[in-house]
């Protein structure tokens, strides 16, 4: 089981990586699966999943398309560490996540020979912009980013953005996650998926997303709420520093995070 140790504080950091066979016959390979020069994938998960919210398309962009796949798990999620033993009273915040996504771009060398692509969803937007924006020796070997209902500038009315919920909708969750966690979570799908959304997949798959968000650590769950509230990205969004192709997909059903009051990259 592959494992980084955080430069902050020694958490141990759990991702997997996915490489296509050259030996092995593929399921219904594309023409262009051995095709040379493509670059590494490299997941950051929605709030409250782990990195497995990926499997159903990084298998087929593996196996039949013949990608590099690196699906990240934030600390306090799936097989990472909410905190680590040389800094047990670590404030982990947005930069804290982002640098341990740096860390991992490193440590794979994602970010040297063909580059990579960063795939994000909702919280995962942010920590690749920080990460980049934080580390911008990453930079150069980023060919494009993929976002996946960001959460993106903030989650939240403030004084600069109008729309978004009102923080009384973020307490009233922080709430019934200290009452009853699993109900919180199973409650929290239809925001994250859209109310038609969660019609769209069958029961098993939802019960799969319920099953992936209950294994997260309880301290996670509740502080990286606080954590994507503190960070408005305004500012870092309209400096536009970054060169690289960005793709943005979001519904129109969004509760949480309304598309009218999206990134504003354009």
């Amino acid at each position: 089981m592959p494992l980084v140790s955080s430069k902050i504080d020694g958490a141990q950091l759990f991702y997997r990586d996915y490489t296509p066979s050259t030996k092995a016959a593929a399921f219904k390979p594309t023409e262009d699966r051995n095709e040379a020069g493509k670059p590494t994938l490299v997941f950051a998960a929605a709030w409250p999943f782990s990195s497995k919210m990926y499997d159903h398309i990084m298998l087929p962009l593996c196996e039949s398309y013949g990608f590099r796949c690196i699906a990240v798990d934030r600390r306090g999620y799936g097989g990472s560490q909410w905190s680590g033993a040389l800094k047990p009273g670590q404030d982990i915040d947005y930069d804290t996540f982002a640098d341990d996504l740096a860390l991992m771009l490193d440590v794979t060398r994602a970010s040297k020979e063909n580059g990579f692509v960063g795939v994000g969803a909702s919280l995962g937007c942010g920590e690749f912009l920080l990460a980049l924006h934080r580390h911008p020796e990453l930079q150069a070997g980023c060919k494009g980013l993929v976002f996946l209902g960001p959460s993106l500038p903030i989650p939240l009315q403030t004084s600069r953005k109008s729309t978004g919920p009102p923080r009384s909708f973020w307490d009233s969750l922080l709430e019934r996650l200290r009452n009853d966690r699993y109900e919180a979570l199973a409650g929290s799908l239809p925001y994250i998926f859209g109310e038609e959304g969660t019609k769209l997949i069958s029961s098993f798959e939802v019960r799969r997303y319920e099953d992936i968000a209950m294994s997260a650590d309880p301290f996670a769950l509740e502080r990286t709420v606080q954590i994507f509230l503190e960070r408005d990205f305004t500012d870092l969004i309209e400096e536009r520093r970054f060169k690289f192709p960005l793709l943005i997909i979001h519904g129109d059903a969004d509760a949480a995070n309304p598309v009218e009051s999206g990134p504003g990259f354009v």
